[in-house]
Parts: C-alpha cells; sequence; structure tokens
C-alpha cells in the first residue's frame, strides 16, 4: 500500500570537500530535494524525507551523497526522493 506525503520542494546548497566519482572540480552544488510539509517521525522512526537542521550549518556537518544531475543543473538523490536518507544521503559522523 502507497501512502501520499504531502511535500514541500527544496534546495539546500552544499561546498564540496571530495568527489569520488564524476566531474572533480565542482566546488558547490543545490540539492534538489523534498521534506515533509508537516514533518513527523513514523512509528519505525523513519522518516520518509530528507530533513537537514539549519543549526549542523554552523558545526559543519560532513555527508556522503550519491546524486545525480538534473538537466536543469541541480542535483537530486540517486534512486529517488523516497526514502533518500536510507540510500543516498549519509550524514557521516566527525568524532
Amino acid at each position: 500500500m502507497q501512502s501520499q506525503i504531502s511535500s514541500i520542494g527544496v534546495e539546500t546548497a552544499f561546498k564540496v570537500s571530495t568527489v569520488l566519482k564524476g566531474e572533480r572540480n565542482i566546488q558547490a552544488f543545490v540539492l534538489h530535494h523534498y521534506r515533509e510539509a508537516v514533518p513527523e517521525v513514523t512509528g519505525d522512526g523513519a522518516a520518509f524525507l530528507l530533513i537537514f537542521d539549519p543549526g549542523d550549518i554552523s558545526k559543519r556537518s560532513s555527508y556522503l551523497l550519491f546524486l545525480v544531475r538534473e538537466p536543469d543543473g541541480r542535483y537530486a538523490p540517486t534512486g529517488g526522493q523516497t526514502d533518500p536518507g536510507f540510500k543516498a544521503v549519509l550524514k557521516v559522523q566527525m568524532d
């Protein structure tokens, strides 16, 4: 069974530190993704769409991203917009 999730399109700017595959001279990019219109966590603790905490910006958070380039130049998670946090967007813990 599929359920519909009310969502809002978001563009999040990233600064690149390393490219493992793809265009190596890129220094920054825009990630095109969606967030839930009313963010909520399901009973199993999973969020269906991406949420980036603006407070993380000051902490200089790092992410490992698996992306595809869209025709308009933005990037999107590989595998689609649903559950990208499990497939294409991984926060790297820097201890």
